[in-house]
């Protein structure tokens, strides 16, 4: 009698990737992109050279977020779609252009279901002001629409990322994005500010001798960034797998929890440091 072996047919068919990584896409996209977005908001004070019409309140008491800034919102709406579907891709590894799309189209579900909000308040009253300049909400509108764009414009780029390791989003396990999101906004506002007043203090520096003042340029903006980027990198390849740490008889790798434990608290002990570097410098600067 044949018989077949049924195990070597099982082992060797494909696994179905899981599905849920698409059902949580516009949740993770719209969480991550969020988490940017406000990133920037708290930091325009520190990039822009008046942001004195950020501090003025409207009749009706509205703070104002972006004000008269076009340039920096459009930008920070750019960079802040791509980061939140880049999470959503990630998550669903091969399937990485989907997710980054349904990603996308949760951001325009955002930006519709707001935008659709500040329109009613204006039919029900048209003398209301409605805070912002509206030609910062022709941004938010183009950003819903171009959302969905840019995501699947990034999907096989993260898709490669994504699948670097055999597991996670390159090698970050998976659970670990329900609460990353709360370190992806305190780094990105604290590192956004000196970032950009580095890059563009570099324009101004035309001839030989403004270059001397590079040196307090890197003490006062690339030394801060330094002083964060650092533990957060360090952190993500600790939870990633990427710094493996050996056991004392060097013949296994400790368990996965420890590398991931203590890329947690370096993330979060970082932070700390990392302010304190930065404090440390202002409050030197100002005793000078």
């Amino acid at each position: 009698m044949t018989t077949i072996d049924l195990s070597a047919s099982t082992a060797s068919s494909p696994t179905k990737p899981a599905s849920w990584p698409l059902v949580a896409a516009p949740f993770v996209g719209l969480v991550y992109y969020l988490a940017l977005l406000n990133a920037f908001r708290t930091a325009i004070g520190d990039v822009v050279a008046d942001s004195s019409d950020l501090q003025a309140a409207v009749a009706d008491g509205v703070h104002l977020w972006w004000g008269a800034h076009w340039i920096y919102h459009s930008f920070a709406e750019v960079v802040s779609i791509a980061f939140g579907t880049f999470v959503a891709g990630g998550l669903a590894r091969e399937r990485a252009a989907v997710a980054a799309l349904i990603g996308g189209f949760g951001i325009s579900l955002w930006w519709t279901a707001w935008l659709a909000i500040i329109v009613f308040l204006f039919f029900v009253d048209p003398t209301s002001e409605a805070g912002e300049p509206r030609y910062e909400y022709v941004i938010a509108a183009i950003a819903g629409i171009s959302a969905p764009i840019i995501g699947f414009t990034l999907g096989e780029g993260i898709k490669g990322i994504s699948t670097e390791v055999p597991s996670g989003f390159a090698g970050i396990p998976r659970a670990h994005f329900l609460w990353l999101w709360f370190p992806a906004y305190w780094y990105a506002a604290a590192m956004i500010g000196p970032f950009l007043n580095f890059y563009f203090s570099q324009l101004f520096l035309d001839d030989f001798f403004s270059r001397f003042k590079l040196l307090y340029l890197s003490i006062i903006y690339l030394v801060p960034f330094l002083a964060f980027a650092f533990p957060l990198y360090v952190g993500l390849l600790l939870i990633s797998g990427h710094i493996p740490l050996p056991t004392r008889n060097h013949s296994s790798r400790m368990r996965p929890f420890v590398p991931q434990a203590l890329g947690t608290i370096t993330l979060i002990a970082g932070w700390v440091a990392a302010a304190a570097i930065q404090y440390g410098i202002i409050q030197f600067l100002n005793w000078l």
